[in-house]
C-alpha cells in the first residue's frame, strides 16, 4: 500500500505508510479461516497493530518481488492481478496525488 488507511479510513492496513515517500508498504497475512480473520486479525487491522502479530510479515521497499511455491493468485485491492512470481516497483513522479495529511 501507499497509504496508511484503506476502506474509507476504517482499516490501517499499512500503518506509517506515507503516500509520497517513494516506498511500497507490504503486509502479508497468511491464509486463515474466516473465523480467525474476523475474531482475531480484523480488530488488529482496524488499529494497525496486526503488524506486531508474529504470523504477519510487514516490510517496505522501492521494489518488491513476490515468489511462492506453488504459484499463488494475486489479489490487489480486490482485483485479480495474475499469479506469482511478480515484481512491483515505484514509478517516481508518475502520478500527482493530492491528499490530506
Amino acid at each position: 500500500g501507499n497509504s496508511e488507511w484503506v476502506a474509507g479510513n476504517s482499516m490501517r492496513l499499512s500503518p506509517g505508510a506515507i503516500p509520497d515517500d517513494g516506498e511500497l508498504n507490504v503486509a502479508i497475512i497468511p491464509s486463515a479461516s474466516i473465523y480467525k480473520v474476523v475474531t482475531q486479525l480484523f480488530p488488529h487491522i482496524t488499529k494497525g497493530t496486526h503488524i506486531d502479530d508474529p504470523g504477519v510479515s510487514y516490510f517496505t521497499g522501492r521494489k518488491i518481488e513476490v515468489h511462492s511455491e506453488p504459484p499463488a493468485v494475486l489479489d490487489l485491492d480486490g482485483e485479480l492481478f495474475g499469479t506469482t512470481p511478480a515484481t512491483f516497483s515505484i514509478c517516481p513522479l508518475a502520478l500527482e496525488v493530492v491528499c490530506r495529511t
